[in-house]
């Protein structure tokens, strides 16, 4: 699929979107083309699904520990801060906020925020169609441009409180 300039649709993925006070400008730039980082969590199956996918297309994919400050001080944070591409993740809401919030400290902020139920009918490789649909995303995209992206290939449903979800994210 790379290089055809294709999206994969992913309607059937229920999210909530939010793009960051900049938006996604040049951030992206062609995630296929530049280096960048993928956080996971090794007993998490769908976690492992999406930085497995990322890791083939060229990011640098690391597990997190049960410390990920601990992890984040230890020298992830100095690879983040020194990647020239985004760090992503498909991970829990708490990994998620400490992961952002160490990022802020670098200048690296959210640009890209999407909560997944984590049961999705009917779609078994959800969470490695999403990574592809990461990689897919407009080069130069502008906040309006995620909103209709989401509309467009992961619907505007909003995940019901107390369903079981992850996170899917992208910082830069």
């Amino acid at each position: 699929m790379k290089g055809t300039g294709s999206l994969v649709a992913l309607g059937s993925l229920p999210a909530y979107v939010r793009a960051g006070p900049e938006g996604l400008h040049g951030h992206l730039g062609g995630i296929m083309d530049r280096q960048g980082i993928v956080v996971f969590r090794q007993d998490d199956a769908h976690s492992v699904a999406f930085a497995g996918t990322l890791e083939k297309a060229g990011l640098e994919a690391i597990a997190l520990t049960d410390d990920p400050v601990r992890q984040w001080r230890d020298g992830l944070g100095d690879k983040v801060a020194a990647s020239a591409g985004p760090v992503m993740g498909l991970t829990s809401w708490p990994d998620y906020l400490i992961l952002n919030g160490l990022a802020a400290e670098h200048r690296k902020l959210v640009q890209l925020e999407i909560q997944h139920a984590v049961e999705q009918t009917g779609h078994h490789n959800w969470s490695a169609s999403l990574a592809i649909g990461y990689l897919q995303l407009p080069v130069k995209a502008g906040r309006d441009e995620v909103h209709e992206l989401a509309k467009e290939f992961l619907g505007e449903e909003t995940v019901p409180v107390g369903t079981p979800s992850l996170f899917s994210w992208l910082i830069a």
